[in-house]
């Protein structure tokens, strides 16, 4: 009786983990196809991927978490995101349940209000640019936030040659550098690489490599690099979801790294929808004083 019953639960046990591995299987292939990568051509990756960008009038995410460092200090918040494509974003933070305050950054500036201080700052974006030390200007930001970096493509690519790889799965496209730069870098010859920054335009010493997925050609990686400057941008986009039309990103790690600033943000999006927000307003309490940046320089 014992050994029949020893039996019969070791039959229905391993019916069961039989079970569980087959449908854990289904939904692996289901996240991870298998299928094979064939080589395609740098231009025509790049077309695909404009061909793919999202689509959208404005867009929104009801639920957003930040996670900052920058070596110095870290922060954690959650807010609210609305973007105007090509006009405004506007960002709602707070801490816990408690509102902390409400940015807008347009194409030429920006405007904070700090609802727990009661204090408000206008000023150019160049100057917080230059100020705070990190080279991201609205298109930047809106690329990153949207995954749509085609304008960084054709900023940084247009008129440069590029080549195609296939590395884990995923196109490699990356821009090459002026030859007789690239040259200098290697010898390290600091008198040409001293003489090209004065002949060559700041844009021909930039590196431009993105990782991109074979069948939806959105940009999975992006790494950005300023030989001049010695600054170096990570992006990595780890989840995309179909919102409208269009793939967005949902989670994403950005790195920047120079010889004077090192900062890491880590942001998550949710509940997001496209072409529904109709309310871009930004109201500034009339009782809250206006702040000077240079008090925070």
């Amino acid at each position: 009786m014992g050994t029949r019953y020893f039996y019969t639960t070791l039959r229905l046990t391993s019916k069961i983990l039989l079970t569980v591995f087959i449908f854990a299987s289904c939904n692996i292939s289901k996240q991870l196809p298998v299928y094979e990568v064939r080589p395609m051509t740098a231009p025509k990756i790049i077309r695909k991927i404009e061909t793919e960008k999202p689509v959208y009038r404005n867009y929104s995410s009801k639920k957003v978490s930040v996670n900052f460092e920058n070596g110095e200090s870290k922060n954690i918040f959650s807010g609210q995101l609305k973007i105007k494509r090509d006009e405004c974003i506007i960002v709602s933070m707070r801490k816990m349940s408690v509102p902390l305050g409400k940015g807008k950054i347009t194409t030429d500036s920006i405007l904070f209000v700090n609802y727990f201080e009661n204090y408000y700052m206008s000023e150019g974006i160049d100057k917080i640019i230059n100020i705070l030390g990190y080279p991201f200007d609205f298109n930047m930001i809106q690329s990153l936030l949207t995954g749509d970096i085609s304008k960084i493509i054709s900023q940084v690519m247009a008129g440069r040659e590029m080549v195609s790889t296939i590395d884990s799965q995923l196109y490699r496209v990356e821009n090459l550098l002026n030859p007789k730069i690239s040259r200098a870098l290697e010898a390290n010859n600091e008198r040409r690489i001293e003489r090209y920054q004065k002949i060559y335009d700041d844009n021909e010493f930039l590196t431009l490599t993105l990782w991109v997925d074979p069948l939806y050609f959105v940009v999975k990686k992006m790494v950005l690099f300023n030989f001049k400057t010695n600054e170096n941008i990570i992006i990595n986009f780890s989840e995309h979801e179909l919102i409208g039309r269009s793939l967005f990103p949902q989670s994403f790690v950005f790195e920047y790294l120079s010889d004077k600033n090192k900062a890491t943000v880590e942001i998550k999006l949710s509940k997001s929808s496209v072409n529904k927000e109709k309310d871009f307003s930004f109201n500034i309490p009339d009782s809250y004083e206006k702040l000077n940046l240079v008090r925070f320089q």
